[in-house]
């Protein structure tokens, strides 16, 4: 049996019965405030699930299916949320200092005023995200991360990092410094 309790209270929000929640089904379950610290939810299915205010620092919630799931002012400083599904999730004011967004799917998500310094993005897609106002000094990322249309994280403090070489047909990112925008050019054959 698995309790998740409240992260000022302590008081029971959802006992789960397994012996832990990697790979649990928490669709649609509310643990608004719920203390998830450190806690590994692997594989977990939160699609839609309510996390506003949870403490989830260092949580890993890898591989996990995050689509709609909603973070406001979420602590997820450390966590790592590697190739997690978190497409349209809302994590407005949420902060995600540290945290690794490798391979994750963001698309349209809402990262509005959210505190991203440090996070890695690497073959993040960020498509169709609100940035606006989140705060992205020190954040990776490599050619492979797509990026909201005309945005340039450059400019916002991001720093371009180069990903491994896959043969022949690896990219080269050239930032052209006349327009401030990152562009990929594929090597000659």
């Amino acid at each position: 049996m698995v309790l998740i309790s409240h992260k000022h209270d302590g008081k029971a929000l959802l006992r789960v019965n397994a012996n832990s929640l990697e790979y649990a089904d928490l669709a649609h379950t509310d643990l608004t405030n719920a203390q998830l610290s450190r806690t590994a939810l692997i594989g977990s299915n939160m699609h839609g699930a309510n996390l506003c205010y949870a403490a989830l620092q260092g949580a890993d919630l890898s591989f996990s299916d995050l689509t709609g799931a909603c973070f406001r002012r979420a602590q997820l400083e450390g966590a790592c949320m590697e190739t997690a599904e978190m497409t349209l999730a809302d994590f407005a004011e949420a902060k995600l200092k540290g945290a690794n967004l490798n391979g994750a799917d963001l698309y349209g998500a809402n990262l509005r005023d959210a505190d991203l310094t440090g996070v890695q993005l690497s073959g993040a897609d960020l498509e169709c995200a609100n940035l606006n106002g989140a705060v992205l000094s020190g954040v990776t990322f490599d050619e492979t991360t797509r990026w909201p249309e005309e945005f340039n994280p450059i400019l916002f403090g991001a720093r371009l990092v180069s990903s491994q070489r896959y043969g022949s047909d690896s990219a080269i990112v050239q930032v052209a410094a006349a327009s401030d925008r990152a562009h990929i050019k594929r090597p000659r054959a």
